[in-house]
């Protein structure tokens, strides 16, 4: 069920503790939402799930190998507006991260999804790709030209016989940045570390898996909090070892505070 908190909000959120009432919807949630004053003001945070990572490929050691990508993280949205009457909601579910794969190209992670609340929607992020013998190329972060919206941050690449890239920051959906938290996976050789997820408001991504040689790949790691995309699994050689799965994205997150006036 939803937290509720009379007057306060949990740290995470960063919001005014002069708040009526605080309501937060998370992973899985929807419904229809009653307001606590009609007609009264409000400040609604809407953020979309986030990306998974894409998981490593393998292939004989001859071969220079990219890992998988890191995940894209969910847009947020933060609108002021009066509550007329009640509100439809979801939490957008965080991508899942790319499995284990038997070659190449690696298991892209599948998209995060949209969250809403009315007519608010955050989207979510892109999946990363799974690794291959060229540059595996990491999720775009939800983003819209709305001015309420800040963009969620894009998931880092990997390329061939190198490291992964780490994920990028709040803001730069589409630029392969590296400027975000998370920590990119190493290479071994010719085989390529996952790039990491990108970073959402609430939430930092996953980190990439290792690459291995002569070894299995690393698994990248899920995404923290709430919107930020998974980390790219490692790849590996020969064909006898194990690729890197990707790190699924994390979910979205609902914050209504009423105020009442």
């Amino acid at each position: 069920m939803a937290v509720i908190n009379n007057g306060s909000l949990n740290a995470s959120s960063g919001s005014s503790a002069s708040a009526l009432r605080v309501t937060t919807f998370t992973a899985g949630m929807f419904g229809v939402f009653s307001p606590l004053v009609q007609n009264g003001l409000a400040r609604i945070t809407v953020v979309g799930g986030g990306g998974g990572g894409g998981g490593g490929g393998k292939n004989d050691a001859s071969a220079n190998l990219s890992g998988g990508a890191g995940g894209g993280a969910g847009a947020t949205r933060i609108v002021w507006m009066r509550l007329l009457g009640t509100m439809s909601y979801a939490v957008g579910s965080g991508g899942s991260g790319g499995g284990v794969s038997t070659g190449v190209p690696g298991n892209p992670g599948s998209a995060g999804v949209n969250s809403f609340f009315g007519t608010i929607l955050a989207q979510g992020g892109s999946g990363g790709i799974g690794g291959n013998t060229s540059t595996a190329n990491g999720g775009t972060g939800g983003t819209g030209a709305i001015f309420d919206l800040l963009d969620g941050g894009r998931g880092g690449n990997s390329v061939p016989g190198g490291n992964g890239q780490a994920g990028s920051a709040l803001g730069f959906p589409n630029t392969v940045a590296g400027n975000g938290r998370s920590i990119a996976g190493g290479s071994a050789q010719s085989a390529s570390g996952g790039g990491g997820g990108g970073d959402s408001l609430y939430g930092v991504g996953g980190n990439g898996g290792n690459g291995g040689s002569n070894a299995n790949g690393t698994n990248g790691t899920n995404g923290q909090g709430y919107g930020s995309g998974g980390g790219g699994g490692g790849s590996c050689n020969p064909t006898s070892n194990i690729t890197g799965i990707g790190g699924a994205g994390a979910s979205g997150i609902i914050i209504v505070e009423e105020f009442g006036v």
